[in-house]
């Protein structure tokens, strides 16, 4: 086996071996190994590697056909790489075809938290700003959810908001009350079902507020009060009735 090199220091601010570079562009310390690792630090209660730059990066990495820099963890409660910014700027920025990409196979695959400011955003100049795809038929897409200090539902707070029009393909379920613009649809649609009453299969009578009249003028009457509901509430396209 071949004798190593080895350099010691018992001074905390001197380098066991130095190795320094003073033409531009060269290289202080050179590793290089075929299988293993080029170059290697290993420290047990501080850091193993350390790089530091005035004007660059402080640690480079990259590779052809792999990683460029990977980081491992074998702590629960640790991230295998931290990034951290004391001046304004960003912890951590990717760019790529996905600049930041999430995957755990039992946990949020990307995960943001915020005390101030949002926890996660989305913006897009040409597509959608947030893009949420489910496979599971039961579970959403995109889910919100407004939650207490002590991770209840809070019924008086907001799980969704949008400003501009909002567009649905598809049936819409809604449990609880739904207000338009200070209206409680429900309400008024109760309303008007109590203009309208069945008294007998062959007998269709509007009570109350139109009275009984003949059946093509029944019908007439329950399509002027659909239309002044539709109105009221600002629906759009609004629902034809009529013989």
């Amino acid at each position: 086996m071949d004798n190593p090199v080895l350099a010691e220091s018992s001074d905390s601010e001197v380098a066991g071996v130095k190795g320094q570079c003073t033409v531009g562009g060269g290289f202080g310390v050179w590793g290089v190994c075929d299988a293993g690792h080029g170059v290697h630090g290993d420290s047990t209660t501080s850091r193993g590697v350390v790089g530091t730059s005035q004007d660059f990066h402080g640690v480079f990495g990259k590779s052809t056909n792999n990683v460029g820099v990977a980081g491992q963890s074998d702590s629960t409660t640790l991230a295998a790489i931290v990034g951290t910014n004391d001046k304004g700027g960003d912890g951590v920025f990717g760019t790529g075809r996905r600049g930041v990409v999430g995957e755990s196979l039992t946990f949020q695959g990307v995960f943001g938290h915020s005390t101030e400011n949002a926890g996660v955003v989305g913006e897009s100049e040409h597509f959608d700003g947030v893009f949420g795809v489910s496979h599971n038929p039961a579970h959403a897409g995109v889910s919100g959810h407004n939650l207490d200090e002590n991770g209840n539902p809070n019924g008086a707070g907001l799980a969704g908001f949008f400003r501009g029009k909002v567009v649905v393909e598809g049936r819409v379920d809604v449990n609880g009350p739904l207000t338009v613009q200070g209206s409680n649809v429900h309400a008024e649609l109760e309303q008007l079902r109590s203009w309208v009453a069945f008294e007998d299969s062959d007998d269709l009578r509007i009570i109350g507020k139109f009275g009984s009249v003949s059946l093509h003028n029944r019908v007439l009457e329950l399509e002027k009060a659909v239309n002044v509901l539709q109105e009221k509430l600002r629906i759009t396209p609004q629902i034809q009735v009529g013989l």
